[in-house]
């Protein structure tokens, strides 16, 4: 899913609405759907500020998205967090938020509230979705930085010895 964001985020494309009914699953990997919502903007600009758009699902929305006040990368990158706690708890981000408007109103407006990882994550992948759930948008990491990050590698690396085992095995 990094790769894919760094790839889109690369040639412009701010998705504005990423979360699990989004993500494609496959046996070789996944597929980032539904560019409905999505933009295309210019890498230096890294915003769709003063443009009267409001997309997206309000439980993965970053807090200023949540606030109409810009839709860029990093936005993007909040949702991915929201997304893999999605994928890690099996249920929303945010499961004591019933309604859209307390979604928006808690994320756009509680100084310091981020989605609850799940105890059981590592360390490793805590501090990996810290990176993308930053509340301030200027500290927030790039797909790009992500894909450095050590719980990243691992991944990569655990996938790579995954496939040849697979292919090994198949033959």
């Amino acid at each position: 899913m990094v790769r894919g964001f760094n790839y889109l985020h690369l040639n412009g494309v701010v998705h504005e609405d990423i979360k699990g009914q989004n993500i494609l699953i496959r046996e070789d990997g996944l597929k980032i759907a539904d560019f409905g919502c999505s933009k295309l903007i210019h890498k230096d600009d890294d915003s769709v500020a003063g443009k009267s758009r409001f997309f997206g699902t309000p439980a993965y929305m970053a807090p200023k998205v949540s606030r109409c006040e810009e839709q860029g990368f990093v936005a993007d990158i909040w949702s991915l967090g929201c997304t893999v706690i999605e994928m890690a708890m099996g249920c929303f981000p945010w499961p004591e938020i019933h309604d859209p408007v307390s979604a928006l109103y808690k994320i756009g407006y509680s100084s310091h509230d981020v989605p609850e990882f799940p105890s059981w994550l590592s360390n490793k992948a805590k501090e990996f979705l810290s990176k993308c759930l930053l509340r301030d948008a200027k500290l927030r990491w790039t797909a790009e930085e992500l894909m450095e990050h050590s719980f990243f590698r691992r991944l990569e690396d655990n996938c790579e010895r995954s496939k040849r085992i697979h292919k090994k095995i198949s033959y």
